[in-house]
């Protein structure tokens, strides 16, 4: 062509790539459930049917059945499969067959206290019975009797929630419920007796949480529980009642940890600020993926049946099978492509420091005069040779 010939990288091609129309929305969350693909955004819901190619967008109207917001939080799905999709303005329960919604909400006595219509998070306690995480605080509601139960902060109580604005929930296998929050910590809440207890983040002691903000929660199929925060990736160690903080020392891309799923080996994926990072915790190898790959950056994740991995963001969707993933193993070969002496490069002269050429030299013998020297290397790769790491001894 007139602007020259393009070589496709298949080593390149991680990420499959489907175009949404953004309408610059903002992405919440994301859900995939059989065919159907879930997205929550800061307008509307979009239902995204793979195999019809279809996409239905639905938005808060006057007409009875419609969502309750266009602010959406999160999208949950129960263990009867029924979807739930929490916003700025109390939670819904769609009904797939009408494609309508049935609106709740809970506005109790401390209502001139708390703002009671953001719901961030929900986990189904027991079937019917699920725990709701709101901006005030932890609530149970039964869908049964549409009774709720609230627990809020209150400054007497030392067994209570250690905050009012809850982020995300998770159930262990103890059918405990650990709840994140904006600045209190994490709390772990047992339903037999309704008590609380709060980790909170503290330098001075071994073991404590890496931070007081929880973006995310995680129970892996071993059953550990991971914690994602803004300083820190925390996984909870029962027998000690304490944490683990992995960072940037351990060779992830960002200390900044939002939300995780996991594949069928077991390895840990993990959306951060600089992209997503996959994690063998048995190992504790690190392989991050920035938008240099193809990853979005800060988007949001999900997995399906086959643990096939999407990422939503403001370009669209990508998604992709963790076990397909290629990884460039060949070594460059790295040659040497200046030596120069106080920033002048140095050319090859008998009388000089220099004999013969630079990649073949077997030693360069400088007076002292000569004190600052400096090389330069290069590596020929043109797979994201950005990426690529260097070592050198003196």
């Amino acid at each position: 062509s007139k602007n020259g010939l393009s070589k496709i990288d298949q080593n390149q091609n991680k990420f499959n790539y489907l175009p949404l129309d953004n309408k610059q929305r903002e992405v919440t969350d994301l859900l995939v459930t059989d065919s159907t693909l879930w997205l929550g955004t800061n307008k509307g819901l979009t239902e995204y049917d793979f195999k019809a190619g279809t996409t239905t967008l639905f938005k808060h109207s006057a007409n009875l059945g419609s969502i309750g917001s266009d602010q959406v939080r999160k999208i949950y799905r129960d263990e009867a499969g029924k979807i739930w999709v929490l916003t700025e303005f109390g939670f819904d329960e769609f009904d797939a067959k009408s494609q309508t919604f049935r609106h709740h909400y809970h506005h109790s006595a401390l209502g001139s206290l708390f703002n009671e219509d953001v719901f961030r998070d929900m986990i189904e306690i027991k079937p019917g019975v699920y725990g709701l995480a709101t901006d005030a605080g932890f609530k149970i509601f039964d869908s049964k009797t549409g009774q709720f139960r609230h627990y809020f902060n209150r400054a007497d109580d030392p067994s209570g929630i250690s905050n009012n604005h809850l982020n995300c929930l998770l159930k262990d296998r103890s059918n405990n419920i650990w709840i994140g929050t904006t600045g209190g910590g994490l709390n772990r809440f047992d339903p037999r007796t309704g008590k609380f207890k709060a980790y909170f983040s503290n330098d001075k002691i071994k073991g404590a949480i890496s931070d007081n903000t929880i973006q995310g929660l995680f129970l892996d199929s071993r059953g550990n529980i991971w914690i994602c925060t803004p300083d820190g990736l925390n996984q909870y160690i029962k027998a000690t009642d304490s944490f683990v903080v992995y960072s940037k020392v351990d060779g992830f891309a960002s200390n900044v940890f939002n939300s995780i799923v996991e594949d069928r080996n077991g390895n840990l994926w993990i959306t951060t600020e600089k992209g997503i990072s996959q994690f063998n915790p048995a190992t504790r190898a690190v392989r991050n993926y920035d938008d240099a790959d193809g990853a979005f950056v800060n988007s949001a994740i999900c997995c399906d049946k086959s643990c096939s991995i999407y990422l939503a963001g403001d370009k669209g969707l990508e998604f992709f099978d963790p076990l397909k993933m290629k990884r460039n193993r060949e070594i460059p070969p790295v040659f040497l492509s200046d030596f120069q002496i106080f920033n002048k490069s140095i050319d090859v002269t008998a009388s000089g420091p220099l004999k013969e050429n630079l990649n073949s030299a077997e030693k360069i013998v400088l007076n002292y005069r000569q004190s600052v020297f400096s090389i330069e290397f290069v590596a020929l790769n043109y797979t994201l040779p950005e990426k690529n790491q260097y070592a050198y001894m003196l």
